[in-house]
């Protein structure tokens, strides 16, 4: 829906929050729409469906290595990685079956704070996410 919060952002500055995030300090908090602020609501969006696109990529071809897969300033994602069998032109169609699969789920979006050992404990199996 359109008024529904996807963020909220504290006070006047620039800075986003997620909505799981704690407030930790005393702020004013103004949410996030796509009514309120279609600019910040968009960018949430990609960065969102780069998330959704990964795990398509994941699940699709198990055997993917993924590097990074940001939201791109003029709209839409990609993502860096490593295919053993490479990534058919027709891929196309499954992956976005995947995504739909996936989005229609409605999979909880979590953030994960973790130190550098844990992180390299989670990404043990991908030596290219290990390089960042």
């Amino acid at each position: 829906p359109k008024h529904q919060a996807l963020a909220a952002r504290v006070g006047p500055s620039p800075v986003l929050l997620d909505l799981q995030q704690p407030v930790t300090a005393d702020c004013a908090l103004t949410p996030v729409t796509w009514q309120s602020d279609a600019a910040a609501a968009q960018e949430i969006f990609w960065h969102s469906s780069a998330h959704v696109l990964g795990a398509a990529l994941e699940k699709t071809y198990p055997d993917v290595m993924l590097a990074d897969g940001p939201a791109v300033e003029e709209g839409g994602v990609f993502y860096e990685g490593q295919f053993r069998q490479g990534l058919a032109e027709d891929a196309l169609p499954a992956l976005q079956a995947a995504m739909h699969v996936i989005a229609d789920g409605r999979h909880p979006f979590e953030r994960l704070v973790v130190t550098p050992d844990i992180a390299r404990a989670l990404f043990a199996d991908n030596p290219i996410k290990l390089q960042f």
